[in-house]
């Protein structure tokens, strides 16, 4: 097929895909079938941040310092269309890749991006940081692609600013640089950042951001059956690798995601 066919078409999927985003979005939003956890938490928080000035909010439960830069565009627009653009634009930034990926690989590249299920699950679960990951990410593997590997540390630590979970990615990163590109110094200094990043966060900024002092973020219910600390967590993780797999497979609701 003609090459410009193939920028075109690709290009074309994924202008409709994102308007398509867009529309199912903000029409879940406009007949109230949103939910509280997480859409009127993370709106809370964009309104306390960006008309009250409590910054605190992109401390507790997570660290999140993007969440910042949502509140000044949260706070741009009347709070009655602030969720209209924001849920807007974070259909956006999911399928932004997709215009490099009609140039590089064509329609079957962007159709492997808008048809993988957790774009869509991004897209219409309300409204999280998380979203950023999927450009970044995008944008690591490019600059490694284009042997750029000090320039692809920036997506790789900025990943860790969107949630602290995320800083465990950006150790992957550094990881994956340091084996597969004998990239030694930068892929450990990337891992490195990370695991400091990482448990600053969950030892440090979010218990002392939590109500009464708060404990460790891992500690929460949803990780319990791991242990009651990262460490025990990760202890357990490496010596019971086939407990975690039966876990995940064994689990309806995980097989069906």
């Amino acid at each position: 097929m003609d090459e410009r066919i193939q920028i075109n078409g690709g290009r074309g999927i994924t202008m409709v895909t994102g308007l398509i985003l867009v529309v199912m979005a903000t029409s879940k939003y406009r007949s109230l079938h949103t939910s509280v956890y997480d859409l009127g938490v993370f709106f809370s928080n964009l309104y306390q941040i960006s008309i009250l000035g409590i910054w605190k909010g992109i401390f507790v439960g997570h660290v999140q310092p993007f969440l910042l830069i949502w509140a000044f565009i949260y706070g741009v627009f009347p709070v009655e269309f602030a969720p209209y653009i924001l849920l807007s634009l974070q259909s956006l930034m999911l399928v932004l890749p997709g215009f490099w990926l009609a140039r590089q690989y064509g329609i079957l590249g962007v159709l492997a991006l808008v048809l993988y299920f957790p774009i869509w699950y991004n897209a219409l679960f309300d409204f999280h940081t998380d979203h950023l990951v999927v450009p970044l990410l995008f944008w690591f593997f490019l600059l490694v692609e284009k042997k750029q590997y000090r320039l692809a540390a920036v997506p790789a630590l900025t990943l860790a600013l969107v949630k602290e979970p995320y800083a465990l990615q950006t150790v992957a990163c550094g990881i994956f640089l340091l084996i597969c590109k004998k990239e030694y110094r930068t892929g450990t200094l990337i891992a490195l950042a990370g695991i400091v990043y990482f448990l600053l966060c969950t030892k440090v900024l979010i218990p002392y951001f939590s109500l009464g002092g708060g404990s460790e973020v891992l500690g929460t219910s949803a990780y319990s059956w791991l242990g009651s600390g990262i460490f025990e967590m990760m202890h357990h993780v490496l010596t019971s690798p086939f407990a975690v797999l039966k876990e995940i497979l064994w689990s309806r609701e995980k097989l069906y995601y």
